[in-house]
């Protein structure tokens, strides 16, 4: 199962899901694992989720997941650190309703 089988992005555009299968072992997946596994962004552009994987080593790696406002990826609106496979949807979903909270309120200052 991947990300985007799990939440609704149907109203974001997404510009990179080459993300892992959330249902498969990590340590069968460590080829794919790489900075730039999902991303998207309100239509926009306004702001990104996005998700990738810092390390070299399985062991010592850690996913980070992104929420990003104006491409100020200087100063992310939340960064959340995840060294555990088995919490990385819980912190997804954190970080995903995040996201959608702060495109819902920038949609209804228009």
């Amino acid at each position: 199962m991947k990300i985007t089988d799990l939440f609704d992005f149907s109203d974001f555009i997404i510009q990179n899901d080459d993300f892992i299968n959330l249902d498969i072992d990590l340590s069968k997946q460590e080829d794919l694992l790489r900075e730039d596994m999902f991303q998207c962004s309100s239509k926009d552009a306004k702001y990104l989720l996005d998700i990738g994987w810092y390390g070299v080593e399985l062991e010592e790696g850690y996913f980070i997941i992104h929420v990003i406002e104006k491409f100020d990826w200087d100063n992310p609106l939340l960064s959340i650190k995840c060294s555990n496979f088995e919490l990385l949807k819980t912190d997804f979903e954190v970080a995903y309703k995040y996201f959608i909270k702060k495109v819902s309120d920038s949609m209804l200052k228009i």
